[in-house]
């Protein structure tokens, strides 16, 4: 495990601790064991001292009464049985000189002389060491505490180890608690803490009858941010975002980020909508200045939407839901910046949850297939591809188009297991078409995916199986995406195009045309072919501003080196104008509406339609009986 320098910094400061702790706490005992040491010795000394003295004083009175006596001895025979110590030795003087001695210990210092009562000039001297040391007692008591002391080290050494071992990891454990709480680039709770929080708040709210107010906020044009600007200014916004919000509510409120460009604002007590509006109000008008980026001023702007809690709210989550569908509401509406959820909302909210159910049920039971739409070439009539095009048909409903059951899928995670479906499918499709080899050319087949499913990991992988399980040599699948997927920052970084291009899939770049794709990217990219988008189509009899959008496509795949096809086409008037602008491909309705697999076998096996040498076209006998 890697240790960083402040885990670094850290262990050495414990450990400095821990050596220095014992250390000084050693070094004061035996400072005040050996003074204690001492002063012990010094009394012991001082009371052995004094014992001489009075050994002395007995001695002197004891030769004086006999000297008064008459005793006639010398000196030595004199001072026999007369000791003051074991460690001391006695000699009489007089004004001659030494008269005797009982130890012959010249060597002895002179420890103390006291005169003889009644014989002037007759001392006792005694003779010892010339200091006198204490007794065992006190050098027993200084063992016994420098021992403790020790002994008392140790332990606190031990312990201020443990301690600061204890609140190191109690500080480690706190940041990792703070980190798991706190988003890192706001400062803001993050989504875990926010649900926990609301928890408790609807909790508060069923018990006391209490109400409480949920803002939804997206930030607008953020995307184009990212990817204009580039992630680094964008995290710009997202901080200054975030301080605007803590600044322009109330003291209780509570500011979250959820992730991304969303955040979250729970205002605890309101009940009413009026009272959130005021809020919302106030938090845009915190963003009426402009926001100073790195890269200049940017004035943001903020998707809102407003749902109140209470005792009847079903769960965090679902009152999460409903801000933010109401959120939707706001940012797909001109003119308004905050949305409340409402029972209309609240029945979408539920229709469209009852329709992922459904959708989930449907998907398990085969109810969604595919339907096949050519692509024709318009100076001969031949079938150059096929798009294929999912249904379901939902038992009671009948076909359901997959613009009303795609964002869903999108929403709820459906999309994966419907994209391996569709595509599997379609490859198997396409291989049984050109199962026979006589017929040529080869008959391509495009299937759309969106750009969540080309960012899934399992994408490619999936694609690569279902092209060896069918079969089908992988050119003669096409995968359609849109331009802005085509030219999003993430599906080039993620390197996903270039392993399709790898494995052999073509591009198709749909929708070209409607969006704001840079050619410096898409000429980077082996396209089979580009889409004139159906809105662009839709009025191009009549409308010089899709003439000209027409005609610069056509002009941008000839650089790119792609077919050039024309969706939706619906009238005989749109493919005149098509043909004088050069669009050489196209598919629609005026054609042949996308129709089952099984109802195409004559059409794929032809591959040709009969066009008029005008602007019309007649069906072969097996396409008439495909599109009735």
């Amino acid at each position: 495990m890697d240790v960083g320098p402040e885990d670094m910094r850290q262990r050495v400061w414990i450990t400095a601790v821990a050596l220095a702790a014992p250390t000084t706490s050693l070094l004061l005992g035996m400072v005040l064991t050996f003074g204690a040491l001492h002063v012990a010795t010094q009394v012991s000394g001082d009371a052995t001292r004094e014992q001489l003295e009075l050994r002395l004083r007995r001695v002197a009175h004891e030769v004086g009464d006999r000297l008064d006596e008459g005793v006639a001895q010398d000196g030595a025979a004199l001072l026999v049985g007369l000791h003051a110590g074991v460690d001391t030795a006695l000699v009489l003087r007089d004004g001659r000189g030494v008269m005797a001695d009982n130890s012959g210990d010249a060597q002895l210092g002179v420890v103390g002389e006291f005169p003889v009562p009644g014989h002037d000039g007759v001392v006792v001297v005694a003779l010892g060491p010339s200091r006198y040391f204490a007794a065992a007692l006190p050098v027993v008591v200084a063992a016994v505490g420098i021992c403790t002391t020790a002994l008392a080290s140790v332990g606190v050494g031990v312990w201020s180890l443990q301690s600061r071992r204890r609140k190191a990891v109690e500080k480690r454990l706190a940041h990792t608690y703070q980190a798991a709480r706190i988003d890192a680039l706001t400062g803001l709770v993050n989504r875990s803490y926010l649900m926990e929080w609301l928890d408790g708040q609807l909790a508060l709210c069923g018990q006391s009858g209490r109400s409480l107010g949920l803002v939804f906020i997206d930030i607008d044009r953020f995307k184009t941010v990212n990817d204009t600007m580039g992630h680094a200014v964008g995290d710009e916004l997202l901080k200054e975002v975030a301080r605007r919000l803590v600044a322009s509510v109330r003291g209780g409120d509570l500011v979250a980020r959820l992730g991304g460009d969303e955040f979250v604002v729970l205002f605890p007590g309101v009940s009413d909508a009026a009272t959130l509006a005021e809020l919302a109000e106030r938090m845009q008008a915190a963003f009426d200045p402009p926001v100073e980026l790195r890269t200049g001023p940017f004035y943001a702007s903020l998707s809102m939407g407003l749902a109140v809690g209470d005792a009847d709210t079903v769960s965090s989550q679902a009152l999460l839901e409903q801000a933010d569908a109401a959120m939707y509401v706001a940012k797909g509406t001109p003119g308004i910046r905050h949305a409340f959820f409402d029972e209309r909302l609240r029945a979408d909210a539920a229709s469209r949850q009852a329709l992922g159910d459904a959708l989930r049920a449907g998907l398990e039971a085969g109810e969604l297939v595919l339907h096949y739409q050519p692509v024709v070439a318009l100076n001969s009539g031949d079938v150059v591809a096929v798009e294929a095009f999912v249904r379901w048909l939902r038992p009671g409903h009948g076909i359901v188009a997959p613009g009303s059951f795609l964002p869903v899928a999108e929403d709820n995670g459906l999309i994966g297991a419907l994209g391996r479906m569709v595509v599997l499918e379609a490859c198997m499709q396409a291989a049984a078409w050109n199962s026979d080899e006589s017929v040529t050319p080869p008959l391509p087949i495009a299937v759309n995916v969106s750009e969540r499913q080309l960012l899934a990991p399992d994408f490619v992988p999936m694609v690569a199986r279902a092209v060896a399980s069918s079969r089908l040599p992988a050119a003669l699948l096409q995968i359609e995406i849109s331009e802005s997927t085509a030219a999003d920052r993430r599906v080039r970084a993620s390197g996903v195009l270039d392993e399709l291009t790898k494995l052999g899939v073509s591009l198709v770049v749909d929708d070209f045309g409607l969006h704001h794709g840079s050619l410096g990217l898409l000429k980077e990219l082996p396209l089979a072919a580009v889409k004139i988008h159906g809105t662009s189509v839709m009025h191009v009899a009549d409308s010089e501003r899709d003439q000209a959008v027409v005609e610069a496509v056509v002009k941008l795949a000839a650089v790119l080196g792609a077919l050039v096809v024309a969706e939706c086409v619906e009238t005989e008037e749109q493919l005149a104008m098509l043909r004088r602008l050069g669009v050489r491909h196209a598919q629609g309705y005026l054609f042949l509406p996308p129709a089952p697999g099984c109802e195409l076998v004559g059409l794929c096996h032809s591959r040709r339609l009969e066009l008029r040498h005008s602007t019309g076209m007649i069906l072969t006998a097996n396409a008439a009986r495909s599109a009735a």
